[in-house]
């Protein structure tokens, strides 16, 4: 019998985007992703380029190495979920289908914030389904993984930025 982590995402990655060139969840407003503190940004962001404003910001607060940054504004944008639980998704054994039934952590995001989620979980479920669907492993995992601590420990400061740096008019 498949598991839930032997189907369920992949076709959700596969999926059309709505359109325009917004980021964050389907509906609007903040991301849900376990990057930011209470796995949630406390701003919506306007863009991949707001976002990677933001991360970059994060960066550079960095005690070495400030001068790397990750460029985000250019990598293909996913469907991708952030709350891979094996609670979300239910085994239909008639139809030997899984059912995704949780779409509140469903953002559009860049490649690497997908990369991110599936490969630095320490669930094993998440780490199964990221060793089936074969995701590409982001070669900049390891500096959104600092930009994600400094953003925890800031508790997603806008790092004395105006809001209106990142964020769009109301949506």
């Amino acid at each position: 019998m498949p598991s839930p982590s032997t189907q369920s995402p992949i076709p959700l990655l596969r999926c059309p985007l709505p359109e325009g060139n917004r980021i964050g969840p389907v509906g609007g407003g903040c991301i849900q992703h376990k990057f930011f503190a209470m796995e949630e940004a406390a701003v919506p962001f306007v863009d991949a380029t707001a976002l990677e404003k933001f991360v970059n910001e994060a960066l550079v607060r960095r005690p070495r190495r400030p001068q790397d940054r990750v460029d985000l504004k250019t990598e293909a944008l996913f469907l991708s979920h952030s709350d891979v639980t094996l609670k979300n998704f239910l085994w239909d054994p008639v139809a030997e289908r899984v059912w995704m039934v949780d779409y509140q952590h469903v953002n559009i995001l860049p490649q690497s914030f997908a990369s991110f989620y599936l490969h630095r979980s320490s669930d094993p479920f998440v780490k199964a389904v990221a060793a089936k669907i074969d995701f590409p492993v982001s070669s900049k995992l390891d500096l959104l993984m600092q930009a994600a601590y400094i953003v925890l420990q800031s508790g997603n400061s806008s790092f004395g930025e105006p809001q209106r740096l990142y964020v769009s008019a109301v949506r």
